[in-house]
């Protein structure tokens, strides 16, 4: 008995997303045994027993493959950043840990044999849905976002690296990680002036934990505000606040224990542009790489509640004594269910080409948040049913318009 695993997830051995195929290949030397079948055991994180597959080698080339993806998305959840804190954060719900056993089975119908555990394969999946030129087009695409040494792994994110990464002066911020490092490790905050002479290093960390797979660190305004010095290694060249008057932007990395670069560096520009006659608001939102972006929509914006009403009719008189009696403010219909719904139009100022392609994710995300302005997080749903990809030699300047509602509906008394 003989069981190969050819072929492992395009996205990855160590790390693979969960919303594209999860695909495994395996091979055997006993496809001519009678009734053969392949046999493949799932065990995911939290299950107390193993799913078990049954197929059929492919009558070609006797090979089988197997594509777990349908399972084990429902494990890799969304972990919002609830939190307004400075520090690592774990990202516990979006990813889910798994082992495949594969084996076969074979025999007279009379007598089928299961011969299981014959080969085993395990990796990690986590919340996250590729573009299919990612994610086929690449060998083992969840690399670019592990934390490694060198300063090109990636953030969770497809924002724009580019200066129209803005942040206003108490706003939150944070970027998600994927890590499989051997050592603890720092996040460093580095501002700058508007000549881009650096003005202080601020540092602060993290105890590894190999478990902790998934993370995201607060990184914005709002963030910096709640460091208080007492952070695990925290030390800043100047000291708290970490922003100053005379900050213009500030970059945040990931550093291991031996100060070595293991993230790229993400450049933060200061925005002053929040208008005190407008309302703005700040969106946050599950990305297609399994982590939270957050934009502010700064224009004019439109507040809207629309009613579904329900109402019966009566007898619109009462009883005085044996009399009925009939008095003009008594109801004979009455609204008896109101439920109201509350909508807001949004606009986000004029944008460049590569933030309209980058927003389109908020869009289409199934998990979209409307930061207060205590920066917590009030769930809503984007109503718009479209999304036009704008260019510059096309349209030259353009913004983006979205209706959100209120994930809950109010309710009022009944008359």
């Amino acid at each position: 008995m003989a069981i190969t695993i050819n072929d492992t997830p395009i996205g990855g051995t160590t790390f693979t997303p969960a919303f594209n195929p999860v695909e495994y290949c395996v091979s055997s030397t006993n496809t001519a045994q009678t009734n053969f079948k392949y046999i493949a055991d799932l065990y995911y994180a939290g299950a107390t027993s193993p799913i078990r597959y049954v197929q059929g080698a492919d009558p070609n080339n006797g090979y089988c493959r197997f594509d777990f993806s349908s399972v084990l998305k429902s494990f890799a959840l969304n972990s919002a950043p609830t939190t307004s804190g400075s520090t690592f954060q774990h990202a516990s719900n979006s990813y889910n840990n798994f082992t495949v056993k594969f084996g076969e089975q074979y025999g007279a119908s009379s007598a089928i044999v299961n011969y299981v555990d014959l080969a085993t394969a395990s990796n990690t999946v986590w919340n996250a849905s590729l573009e299919q030129n990612e994610y086929w087009g690449t060998t083992n695409p969840t690399t670019q976002y592990l934390l490694a040494v060198g300063s090109t792994s990636k953030f969770l994110t497809s924002i724009p690296r580019d200066t129209s990464l803005k942040i206003g002066t108490a706003e939150m911020h944070y970027l998600y990680f994927l890590q499989s490092a051997s050592t603890a490790y720092n996040c460093v905050i580095k501002t700058f002036d508007s000549t881009g002479s650096l003005i202080q290093s601020v540092i602060f960390g993290t105890t590894f934990n190999s478990t902790q797979k998934m993370q995201y660190v607060g990184v914005g305004t709002h963030n910096f505000a709640n460091l208080t010095g007492a952070e695990l290694r925290f030390s800043a060249s100047v000291g708290l606040p970490v922003i100053s008057a005379a900050t213009t932007y500030y970059t945040a990395q990931i550093f291991n224990s031996g100060s070595q670069a293991i993230s790229e560096a993400m450049t933060f520009y200061l925005d002053s542009s929040e208008c005190a006659w407008e309302t703005p608001y700040r969106l946050c939102w599950l990305n297609k790489q399994g982590g939270y972006d957050f934009f502010t929509f700064y224009w004019n914006s439109k507040k809207q509640t629309t009613y579904v009403k329900s109402d019966m009719m009566r007898k619109s008189w009462e009883w005085s004594g044996t009399s009925a009696v009939y008095n003009s403010y008594q109801r004979g219909k009455i609204q008896n269910n109101t439920i109201a719904t509350d909508k807001i139009t949004i606009n986000s100022g004029w944008i460049t080409e590569e933030q309209s392609t980058w927003l389109e994710q908020l869009v289409a995300s199934p998990d979209v948040f409307l930061v207060d302005n205590t920066n917590n997080l009030t769930a809503i749903v984007v109503k718009t049913p479209s999304y036009d990809f704008k260019t510059l030699e096309m349209d030259t300047l353009f913004n983006l318009s979205i209706e959100v509602e209120l994930s809950y509906n109010r309710y009022r008394q009944q008359a």
